[in-house]
């Protein structure tokens, strides 16, 4: 009986209030060296892998620099607004297209933009790419990152890398 009131207190275990107690000192101790680390530059932020919509941009403005004909299409079905939604799904919007048309001396190429990494290509999109792959003088491609839609352009049009 002793044991119990003394490894209780109105019904907590003590022994796991402790352990909480300690894992939380733990916890605050850790972030705190975390933070003294990065302000004294001994610890590297982790690299952040950029969004879709930044690749799109770099993807964008290095098309534009090269003076390549191009065209980001917004097929996106995305948004919280029901009557929108349904305005572009009635215009014929599409899941699954790629996100980009350029126009190539050797025909047209289509770019479906992942991130670097953490992105799937969905069943629609694999779709849309092999029904484009079939037709002559059109290329498409899913590319992870801006830098991997660069280099397959600037392959395709023999630009210096």
């Amino acid at each position: 009986m002793k044991v119990d009131a003394i490894n209780t207190c109105g019904g907590v275990d003590v022994n796991k209030l402790r352990m909480c107690i300690i894992a939380s000192i733990k916890n605050s101790m850790y972030n705190s060296i975390r933070i003294l680390l990065k302000s004294k530059g001994k610890m590297k932020e982790s690299p952040k892998i950029p969004l879709e919509k930044e690749e799109c941009k770099t993807f964008a403005k290095w098309l534009e620099w090269e003076g390549v004909m191009f065209s980001h299409i917004a097929n996106e079905l995305y948004t919280n607004n029901w009557k929108i939604r349904g305005a572009r799904m009635a215009m014929g919007v599409k899941t699954g297209v790629p996100d980009y048309v350029i126009v190539l001396p050797q025909g047209l190429l289509f770019i479906e933009m992942k991130r670097q990494k953490g992105s799937a290509t969905s069943k629609t999109q694999k779709e849309w790419i092999a029904a484009l792959n079939k037709i002559p003088n059109v290329q498409a491609n899913v590319c992870k990152g801006a830098s991997e839609a660069i280099e397959l352009v600037q392959r395709i049009l023999k630009l210096p890398r």
